[in-house]
């Protein structure tokens, strides 16, 4: 099959979009004209496949999702000339490199938000037609097929995250599914710097040939401390590998800072991968033990062959004068259900700072971040970062930049030029990692390994690639 690309801000979807297209000659202004070039270049390629008994199809954008763009009605039109052309079938995709977001679409778009178009387009063009467009639900996809929405689904990032995703479904083991949370860290976010494909919730994409989980040679007793992301893939990859598996939390249900980072809006995706780590802990029987562990005397009664940390990270609290009043309160604790009062600052402009600015704002409050640096968002990806500024926007989010906080009173909130008056102010100035038990465990036990924010806070992609690396190397 050969499949002629019209989406996505290409050379060919930009003859067709009057959001790149400002020709004045006869390959500009009205749909027809427009659609020229790209109909020369579809009926010769369309002739060359027939010569070749080769299958011929179309990629193309159903909206591009910008004010000025190429809107579904021209595309439906584009669609019926390129199928008399002799196209024979019609691959959904969105966007453009000026709404990427609706090209490698985030989590904050919705699941399946392309299946109204093919759904019309099959109402009108008797060819097959492929969907895509975060399809990442089995029930979701099952149900387009049978209901006969579209014909053909286009999965991209599901077969990064789980290149298994279709003989699990056509199996039936739904639980066994590793789903695409839709983060884009890995994949679009790693190319568009230039950089090979990997994947949040699978270590072992990109790296397929390298990255394989064997039976050891020698099984070992392995104790994880902490149930974060970083623990419970080294947890389930050494119990692949054969090992006897304990891992220990101070609460079962905390599971690291994955319901933390979920409670923002449009963050929820990431539920799914804890979901995925939570139900493999239960069918391969990982013995999973509620206990606080503030010594290495702790674990002596488990007795590991091998100690894998995975203790995570805490906030840090900048050394401002006023830090430790009751009205002051961390990031964290807010996304964990904290009360605050109408007025808030946000002392930090990074992720965690922008993600409760969104969570507080969206809840009615009103929301000054503050940031010492000369922008917020510094670190949030690109297919992500112009949606916050929308949103931010849209909820009337105030942005201090280049701002340093002196001190922090009752109802106020101090800086070099001015004031702010608060109820409550947030601290989302960065983490430190809980490494405090780190060198004592070293000295008791003779295999001692750290895997996660423990090591440096990060994020969960490296929490996930360095879980599974340490596990497969025992």
């Amino acid at each position: 099959m050969i499949e002629l690309h019209l989406a996505h801000g290409y050379l060919l979807h930009s003859f067709l979009s009057p959001h790149s297209n400002k020709r004045e000659d006869e390959y500009g202004g009205p749909l027809e004209n427009r659609m020229r070039f790209p109909m020369e270049v579809l009926k010769e390629l369309a002739k060359m496949c027939a010569n070749a008994d080769v299958a011929f199809t179309i990629r193309i954008s159903a909206d591009e999702y910008l004010e000025d763009g190429l809107k579904f009605e021209e595309v439906l039109k584009i669609c019926q000339e390129a199928v008399n052309a002799g196209a024979q079938a019609i691959s959904l995709t969105a966007g453009s490199y000026d709404s990427v977001a609706y090209t490698i679409q985030p989590m904050f778009i919705e699941q399946g938000f392309l299946v109204p178009y093919s759904k019309k387009i099959k109402e009108i063009l008797d060819v097959p037609v492929i969907v895509a467009g975060r399809l990442n639900d089995a029930d979701l996809m099952e149900r387009i097929i049978e209901t006969e929405e579209a014909d053909m689904l286009a999965i991209g990032r599901g077969l990064i995250s789980d290149e298994e995703l279709v003989v699990k479904m056509k199996h039936k083991d739904y639980d066994q599914i590793r789903y695409c949370v839709a983060c884009n860290q890995g994949c679009i976010d790693n190319v568009f710097q230039g950089k090979g494909i990997t994947c949040l919730v699978n270590a072992r994409a990109g790296f397929e040939a390298e990255r394989n989980i064997t039976e050891a040679e020698e099984k070992k007793r392995v104790v994880v401390v902490g149930a974060g992301p970083a623990g419970l893939e080294a947890a389930r990859v050494a119990k692949l590998s054969g090992h006897d598996v304990t891992v220990i939390e101070k609460s079962k249900d905390q599971r690291g800072k994955f319901d933390i980072l979920a409670a923002p809006p449009e963050k929820d995706s990431f539920l799914l991968y804890k979901d995925y780590l939570s139900t493999q802990m239960a069918q391969l029987g990982v013995d999973i033990v509620e206990e606080t562990i503030s010594s290495a005397a702790d674990l002596e009664k488990y007795r590991p062959d091998k100690v894998i940390i995975a203790t995570g990270a805490s906030q840090t609290v900048p050394p401002i004068v006023g830090v430790n009043m009751g009205h002051v309160v961390l990031a964290e604790d807010v996304l964990d259900g904290a009360q605050v009062g109408e007025n808030v600052a946000i002392v930090g402009g990074g992720l965690v700072g922008t993600e409760t600015a969104k969570f507080l704002a969206e809840a009615g409050k009103k929301v000054t971040i503050i940031e010492m640096a000369d922008a917020i968002g510094k670190d949030v990806g690109p297919t992500f970062v112009g949606h916050m500024f929308e949103f931010l926007a849209e909820h009337n989010v105030a942005q201090k930049t280049n701002a340093k906080v002196l001190e922090i009173k009752e109802d106020r909130v101090l800086l070099e030029n001015e004031e702010i008056v608060v109820d409550n102010v947030v601290i989302a100035a960065g983490y430190q990692a809980n490494n405090e038990l780190l060198e004592e465990m070293k000295k008791a036990f003779p295999d001692v390994s750290t895997v996660g924010d423990v090591n440096l806070p990060r994020r969960i992609i490296d929490a996930t690639e360095e879980g599974f690396l340490t596990a497969v190397s025992i």
